[in-house]
């Protein structure tokens, strides 16, 4: 449940200061009512006190979660851009895509925003101030201009999508969910297509897609041990065929790859 191997009784073997240290690690994991405590404890922070018992995990509206970072600080503020790092980045793109070209490789690049850049609505003060300054909005504005038939601009789409009264990402996960893949997903075939080599690509769509609806517990709940029944959630899963029903593209043409940050 602490996806952690619990402590094991240890065994002596010569070192007093050794065998105390492991007994101790043990007895930490171990002792009278522990799960009941860490439980309560999660539980009141939470639910009583409305407070995060982990600096990683900011407790947003209506049961949103999100991911703060592994030292607990949000890193997207825009006085933190940093033109001459992201500059190297920008030029490693602009080689990457000569260097397709040139291989007759249809080549697209697209990033994964964190979802608190699409559903920032549902963060709360102070986290909400910080969220109106992103670096992701002046990147994605960058490389549209430097990459502009290679670039997804995920960002752009997800907040678009959003207002189709789909949720893209999970309330008590760091994750898109399937919904939110697709669409991005949609776009980059759509995009592949434009190759004349590639007109033909096959493409699933919604009417290929099972869509089974379960009940789920995000990988952000589960940080507070005991209570990530409290937030779970029906969520749509998609489950679709192993091969599309359209026609394949020419065997001897170069596959498409799609790379994703």
């Amino acid at each position: 449940t602490e996806n952690r191997i619990s402590k094991q009784m240890p065994t002596f073997e010569g070192s007093y200061s050794k065998f105390i240290r492991e007994y101790e690690a043990y007895f930490n994991d171990h002792f009278g009512f522990r799960n009941f405590f860490v439980y309560s404890g999660n539980y009141l922070l939470i639910k009583i006190f409305n407070q995060s018992s982990s600096d990683k995990v900011i407790l947003g509206k209506n049961k949103w979660l999100f991911f703060a970072g592994e030292d607990g600080a949000f890193h997207f503020k825009e006085k933190d851009y940093d033109k001459e790092k992201y500059e190297l980045l920008y030029q490693k793109l602009e080689n990457w895509v000569k260097y397709f070209n040139e291989s007759k490789i249809p080549f697209l690049f697209f990033i994964a925003p964190d979802k608190q850049s699409v559903y920032g609505e549902y963060l709360k003060e102070p986290q909400s101030e910080w969220a109106k300054n992103k670096n992701l909005p002046i990147i994605s504005r960058e490389l549209e201009i430097r990459i502009p038939g290679n670039f997804i601009n995920s960002l752009t789409l997800l907040n678009e999508y959003k207002n189709s009264n789909k949720k893209l990402y999970f309330k008590a996960d760091s994750h898109w969910n399937d919904t939110g893949a697709h669409f991005i997903y949609f776009n980059a075939i759509d995009k592949f297509k434009t190759y004349p080599s590639l007109k033909n690509l096959p493409q699933l769509t919604f009417d290929h897609i099972t869509v089974v609806k379960q009940r789920y517990t995000g990988d952000l709940i589960r940080i507070f041990w005991g209570i990530a029944d409290l937030y779970d959630e029906d969520e749509n899963f998609f489950i679709g065929p192993s091969k599309p029903s359209a026609p394949r593209p020419d065997s001897q043409l170069k596959q498409p790859r799609l790379w994703s940050v």
